[in-house]
């Protein structure tokens, strides 16, 4: 079978049956094109959209099982890049739209979240002490909870936006209440994370075989520690599977959505526990949103929108590589398979014993006993007055929040490896911070037989505050 689609047709599917030619006709997709795209301050239909934006719905976003949004987007979407460069439970993969454009500064779209631009650059939610994962905005929505996403990627997204949207917009709209009976939705998933390829290493017995072939061509003694190759084939460590690890990942959402003529609700909470595939990581959350609408009379309509969302990070050394290797991962690719995780007195092993200048310590112990943990508490609100004095006319004005509060924890006892130098060590860091945005805008839109007219005028006020400590 031959799978043909192309923008605005209906996808076919042609059987080959051994032809070398074929006369296809692809029917046009005009409910496709009727779709409505969120652009910036308003909507328009596909087939009068003139500027490069691409839309995700909520089918496709749904029927991935991520942990964010942003996971969802992964090769969905033409000139958009996402990448990640841990994928430790929890992390949000960046994401870049049509390529790199600052060398220092960062390359992070604008996020607007049902019409309100939130804090997007990652570095604002640094307090320091970790490099646990950024505070990225559809880390603390609810996929589930979003009816569709739009990127918009050339001029249109500077037009609207300003500076702020130079890297591109990334335009969340989440789920509204319809007209009608309560309609309940539960949703449970349950999906398992593994390592897809581990590295090919040595076992004891080739390492000591290897190196014993290595100093006798240089003419040197032999390293002790391969001696006794009978010894050796009877302790063989795969320090991989030591630290790696089939990991679960649970989540599980409910929703309630409905209203009437004058009033819609939706009403949702979400539970994700994701463990990583590194022992010693995992990473929770916990969401609850409510959006409400009602239309008070025919020309005055109104709504508010809250998203609340707790999220707890137990992390490991995955991306400390300076002079030398210091992230867990690197240890467990040169620990001496010959040394076993646990002495015979139960006494996890200290150090690699390969060189005498030895920067390399016991993984498993590391990943137990070094701690890391990123706790953050996050709000998103907005409100809005939509009021229509005549027709074709709309002035609204929104308000818009978002705050958090991040805390790192660090600690090292100075009995592990990485605590060496300076005995152990703990820190603590904190940060919070919040950003509102005021914006009035009026909308005038007409059609006239096969034309339409539309302008828009807008004002937007916005500041943001943070704090350290």
């Amino acid at each position: 079978m031959l799978e043909i689609s192309y923008i605005g047709f209906l996808p076919m599917e042609v059987k080959i049956d051994n032809k070398n030619t074929f006369d296809i006709l692809m029917k046009e997709d005009a409910q496709g094109l009727d779709e409505v795209v969120v652009i910036g301050y308003g909507t328009v239909k596909k087939r009068d959209l003139t500027g490069a934006v691409a839309s995700v719905n909520a089918a496709k976003i749904s029927a991935v099982p991520t942990s964010t949004a942003s996971e969802a987007l992964q090769g969905r979407i033409p000139g958009v890049v996402v990448s990640n460069a841990n994928w430790s439970p929890g992390s949000t993969p960046n994401v870049m739209i049509r390529g790199k454009r600052s060398i220092t500064a960062s390359n992070d779209p604008l996020y607007v979240i049902d019409g309100v631009p939130v804090i997007s650059d990652a570095n604002t939610f640094s307090t320091g002490t970790l490099k646990n994962p950024a505070l990225n905005p559809l880390t603390n929505i609810n996929p589930n909870d979003i009816e569709s996403i739009e990127i918009l990627k050339d001029a249109s997204a500077t037009s609207i936006y300003g500076a702020r949207g130079a890297n591109g917009v990334v335009l969340v709209t989440t789920k509204q209440g319809k007209n009608g009976k309560p309609k309940v939705s539960i949703g449970a998933k349950y999906t398992l994370q593994q390592v897809t390829k581990k590295m090919d290493m040595l076992n004891a017995v080739q390492l000591a075989e290897l190196g014993n072939e290595a100093t006798d061509n240089a003419g040197e003694e032999r390293n002790p520690v391969f001696a006794g190759l009978n010894n050796l084939s009877k302790l063989n460590t795969d320090w991989q599977d030591e630290i790696f690890r089939t990991a679960p990942m649970q989540n599980y959402d409910i929703s309630v959505s409905g209203g009437n003529d004058k009033t819609t609700y939706f009403v949702s909470g979400n539970l994700l526990l994701q463990d990583g595939i590194i022992i010693g990581s995992d990473f929770g959350k916990g969401s609850f949103r409510i959006n409400l609408g009602q239309q008070i009379n025919k020309w005055l309509k109104t709504g508010v929108s809250v998203n609340l969302s707790y999220s707890r990070s137990n992390g490991v050394v995955t991306n400390s590589e300076g002079g030398f290797a210091s992230s867990i991962t690197s240890w467990a690719l040169e620990m001496n398979p010959a040394l076993p995780v646990r002495n015979e007195s139960g006494d996890y092993i200290y150090e690699n014993n390969l060189t005498t200048t030895n920067n390399v310590g016991n993984p498993v112990q590391d990943a137990y006993e070094a701690k890391n943990r990123n706790t953050s508490f996050r709000t998103l609100a907005n409100a809005y007055l939509e009021w229509v004095p005549i027709k074709n006319l709309t002035f609204k004005t929104s308000i818009g929040v978002d705050y958090f509060y991040i805390k790192d924890q660090a600690f090292a006892p100075g009995e592990i490896k990485r605590a060496e130098s300076n005995g152990g060590y703990a820190s603590i860091g904190n940060r919070d911070g919040y950003n509102w945005v005021w914006e009035n805008t009026v909308n005038y839109t007409n059609t006239f037989e096969k034309h339409t007219i539309s302008a828009l005028a807008g004002m937007t006020a916005q500041a943001f505050v943070s704090e350290n400590s």
